[in-house]
């Protein structure tokens, strides 16, 4: 009866030291993938500390500058579209009055 026990025992300290040894690999999996994805996000000194959050960062900065250029960009369309109506309007302009000062003679 004893020696019964004592197998079942060792049959059950067996089976925790495997799950253990299975606990102990997926934990050293998930600290590698944690370091990895903090690799991404972050940066490392491979790839100069530049990670996802860095070029978020970047793109921002750049968008705030073109936003605040744009109504600088539409008010100069605006005054070049102008220009261009203004200059076609009187080279028609200038066409039709060489066209009745050639009539009239």
């Amino acid at each position: 009866m004893m020696e019964q026990d004592l197998k079942i025992l060792n049959a059950k300290i067996d089976n925790l030291q495997q799950h253990f040894t299975v606990y102990k690999n997926e934990i050293s999996d998930l600290k590698t993938t944690v370091k990895e994805l903090t690799n991404a996000l972050v940066g490392n000194h491979y790839n100069g500390n530049k990670g996802v959050v860095h070029l978020i960062d970047s793109v921002n900065k750049r968008l705030e500058i073109l936003e605040k250029q744009q109504p600088l960009n539409d008010e100069t369309m605006k005054q070049i579209k102008f220009s261009v109506g203004v200059f076609f309007t009187a080279i028609v302009g200038g066409f039709i009055s060489f066209l009745f000062w050639i009539f009239q003679k």
